[in-house]
């Protein structure tokens, strides 16, 4: 029995098939690992796909494509693709190599090539710390940093959002909360994660801002004064225990800058008691202003960039960063203030992606704003560079602390809830399935096993996972997003959309595609016919949208109906139900390939919505925009009210009627949260 290996500092535990990556655990194929086994052994040397399939699949015939399938999934769980290849390297017609750093530990460390540029970056930021010159580091930019994203480490994660963040010694100071007077200026520290609560009830416009001398914070404060909003700037001191183990407030926020007509914002340390603003009136565009807060002297300051947006100022050189928008373009500047005017020293275009990003100084000589899924770095020498990111999370902002990047991060949030059949949703109780930080959607009941299947974004895309008491397991490992999937009726087997493709997935075997010539839209059911298993599906032909019924064991099509649906449900043979664009149900009858279709009028005056559900009992169930879960019995059309929902339960996902319970996605909100990436 082989002891557990790291590499790249990712646990590979051999006996339990399982690698850890950060502080999540991935399951892998019994023949994935085998085939990372035989990499291992070979110590960094190339072995051929011939001696691969030989070791790990002895003389047994297999698809053309499973050693590639081995090898995309393990590269998927290190974090690696076949264009990076830092894990497993191809080499064209030859086979495939081992490039990472295989250890004993997890800290276990050698120096080499590809590793030579990180470790590099450690060491001067080391020698920066010693020095005294970290924050910004006075030399050193960040531009020797890897291209690529191989890990994320999540620093918050709550449901409330929290954005605008400072870095002030070992704490991340952000905001927390985005409702009017509930908002809280919070410090967590970045070792030992202790949360302290700065100020509270609040009403913020923008991000926070740190003074030059790190004892302070600045932020826009809105208020209403007769009915009229405005916006001033207050300060915040701040206090250092003698471990900087904690920061804590001296006294509340206090005004510095008092409201005047229009908002002020983005404020930013200009040196000992002196802001730079932004400040808008009306609907016009945003002047620039420089304040003296001892005398209360406002400076205009000139310039040609356009409409302000968002700025940054360097605290060793006073140079300013700033984000415009000119002539529908945005852009982004390094300027210097004198005479009461800015001088352009370098400026770049960027795309519209960065409107909401904040600009962060990195360093003396490097600033850096987010777009989308990437972070954009600007060096004083006016060259550029960029970072990806491996998720769909956007991107707000990045700080430096240390040897590492901290990301403002923003997603929807949606979870799956599970709730008792009630015809009083104000007794309503519901129960969070697979909580997670990421997108958990599409909740199945397993049939005849006590566990439940969601959607979820946790592993980089959307794949089927399954919660079993305290448990979850990753099920599929596709490249591509799932998009629809369903049960066998024994809960053995899942049938799933991936890319377009129809995928048949054993529990604890591999996934296999079907021979499905066309392009798969949903899956909507899974139903025995004639002792073969078969699947409804919803499928684009010719370009043209069918409905087919598909054979799991000839992996054929055995009925082929024109007509395109939002949903349906085979009913008995050659008899369906479907969803009308009127927000009603439609019976569908096809006889000698005649298509009869016809309204079952007792839902003719409901506005439904779009799921619905046909079970062993022969009735179909669905919801109302009414929020009321109904039962319509096939054999005679009685309709009958079984439950009612709430904005907890709000979209019905499954139902099981023996134990009253249903599952339902839930959308949370747009979070934002703050993480390490590495």
């Amino acid at each position: 029995m082989m002891a557990p290996q790291w590499i790249n500092d990712n646990k590979v535990d051999w006996q339990r098939g399982e690698v850890t990556v950060a502080t999540q655990i991935k399951s892998v194929e019994p023949k994935a690992m085998a085939v990372l086994r035989v990499l291992v052994e070979a110590k960094g040397d190339v072995v051929t796909q011939q001696e691969i399939l030989s070791r790990v699949w002895g003389g047994v015939v297999v698809a053309p494509n499973a050693l590639q399938r081995c090898i995309a999934q393990l590269r998927k769980v290190f974090n690696d693709d076949a264009k990076t290849q830092s894990v497993i390297k191809t080499h064209p017609k030859l086979g495939y190599s081992l490039v990472a750093h295989v250890s004993l530990s997890a800290s276990e460390r050698v120096v080499t090539n590809r590793s030579f540029k990180l470790y590099s970056l450690l060491f001067f930021s080391a020698v920066a710390l010693a020095s005294g010159l970290l924050w910004p580091p006075s030399d050193k930019g960040l531009s020797s940093l890897p291209i690529s994203v191989q890990q994320v480490s999540m620093i918050t994660s709550d449901d409330a959002p929290q954005f605008g963040g400072v870095v002030v010694d070992d704490n991340i100071i952000f905001i927390e909360g985005d409702l009017p007077q509930h908002q809280r200026i919070v410090s967590k520290h970045l070792n030992d994660g202790q949360t302290v609560i700065l100020s509270d009830n609040l009403w913020l416009n923008g991000e926070l801002a740190v003074s030059f001398e790190r004892d302070a914070l600045y932020v826009s404060r809105l208020s209403i004064t007769d009915d009229i909003k405005c916006s001033e700037i207050a300060k915040l001191s701040l206090y250092l225990g003698e471990d900087k183990a904690s920061v804590i407030k001296s006294s509340a926020l206090k005004t510095v800058i008092p409201c005047v007509q229009g908002f002020y914002h983005q404020p930013q340390s200009f040196g000992q008691d002196k802001l730079l603003t932004l400040h808008r009136y009306g609907d016009g565009i945003n002047s620039l202003q420089l304040h003296d807060l001892l005398n209360g002297m406002i400076t205009n300051i000139n310039h040609q960039l356009g409409d302000l947006v968002k700025l940054a100022v360097a605290r060793d050189t006073k140079q300013l960063a700033i984000l415009s928008h000119q002539q529908g373009k945005f852009q982004v500047s390094l300027v210097l203030l004198a005479n009461n005017s800015l001088e352009v020293l370098q400026q770049w275009n960027v795309e519209d992606a960065v409107a909401d990003s904040a600009i962060r100084w990195l360093s003396v000589n490097e600033f850096a704003i987010a777009a989308t899924q990437s972070l954009k770095f600007f060096r004083v020498d006016g060259s550029a560079h960029s970072l990806m990111m491996p998720s769909r999370d956007a991107l707000f902002a990045v700080l430096h602390y240390d040897d590492r990047f901290i990301v403002e991060l923003g997603r929807e949030d949606w979870d799956v809830h599970q709730a008792q059949l009630d015809g009083d949703s104000s007794n309503a109780k519901y129960e969070n399935i697979a909580r997670s930080i990421y997108a958990d959607s599409s909740g199945s009941f397993r049939p005849q096993h006590p566990s439940v299947s969601v959607l979820s974004s946790r592993s980089g895309n959307k794949q089927i996972w399954l919660k079993k008491e305290t448990t979850n397991l990753q099920l599929t490992g596709s490249q591509y997003d799932v998009s629809s999937y369903v049960w066998s009726g024994d809960g053995l087997a899942i049938i799933y959309v991936s890319h377009g493709q129809l995928w048949i997935q054993k529990i604890g075997e591999s996934a296999r595609k079907l021979a499905a010539s066309f392009e798969v839209h949903s899956i909507y059911q899974w139903f025995i016919d004639n002792q073969n298993a078969k699947t409804l599906l919803d499928v684009v032909i010719n370009g043209h949208r069918a409905l087919v019924e598909y054979d799991l064991v000839l992996e054929e099509v055995t009925s082929t109906i024109n007509i395109e649906t939002q949903w349906a449900q085979r009913t008995s043979y050659d008899q369906y139900v479907i969803s009308s664009q009127g927000g009603y149900l439609k019976k569908l009858h096809v006889n000698n390939n005649e298509i009869d279709v016809s309204d079952i009028e007792q839902t003719q005056s409901m506005k439904l919505q779009w799921r619905f559900f046909y079970r062993a009992d022969h009735s179909l169930y669905f919801q109302d925009k009414q929020q009321n879960i109904w039962r319509l019995s096939m054999a005679d059309l009685g309709l009958e009210k079984v439950g009612h929902y709430d904005e907890n339960t709000l979209l019905m996902t499954d139902i099981d009627p023996q134990q009253s319970r249903y599952l339902s996605d839930a959308f949370k909100r747009k979070v934002r949260d703050f993480a390490f990436i590495n």
